[in-house]
């Protein structure tokens, strides 16, 4: 069951960030109920892992940001996200899954990632936020900062952003 992988891997990035996990976790539900559709275990701060950006899933908290972005200055030390080099895991996840849902009906995989907004207020905001104060005051006090990235990404269909 998950509490028991939970208690072998107490870690929520370990969870997710590894491919037999990932695939054990999402495949548990479907196996009991064959809906017609299996989730990618995942979080959506995930392409943060490939961007030398420094977080975790806090128990009880949520995600951390270790250093979060407040300056033009900062964002050149976040790379580029290429999905290939940064998050291999979970292009080998969706395979496996793929493979393993087709064995007995069409079901569909359904992956998800946070929009480039949203990673950029988690990066910005340090985590969770009620109100974005961090994120407003940089779009307007450093307004190149978050549109450019956002529309290059935008632009490129990649995630370039903080």
């Amino acid at each position: 069951s998950y509490q028991v992988i939970c208690e072998k891997y107490p870690s929520f990035r370990e969870r997710s960030e590894n491919v037999d996990l990932v695939v054990e976790i999402s495949l548990q539900p479907w196996k009991v109920f064959k809906p017609d559709g299996v989730i990618l275990f995942s979080d959506i701060l995930t392409p943060l892992s490939g961007m030398n950006i420094p977080f975790d899933i806090v128990k009880g908290k949520g995600p951390v940001i270790f250093d979060p972005v407040h300056s033009a200055s900062q964002v050149d030390e976040v790379r580029e996200f290429i999905p290939e080099d940064s998050v291999p895991y979970v292009g080998e996840a969706l395979t496996i899954l793929r493979k393993e849902v087709r064995v007995d009906n069409k079901a569909a995989v359904l992956g998800f990632v946070g929009a480039p907004f949203t990673l950029a207020s988690y990066v910005v905001e340090g985590g969770s936020s009620k109100h974005f104060s961090k994120i407003k005051r940089l779009a307007f006090s450093e307004p190149k900062v978050i549109f450019y990235h956002l529309t290059l990404s935008l632009r490129h269909n990649k995630l370039v952003t903080m």
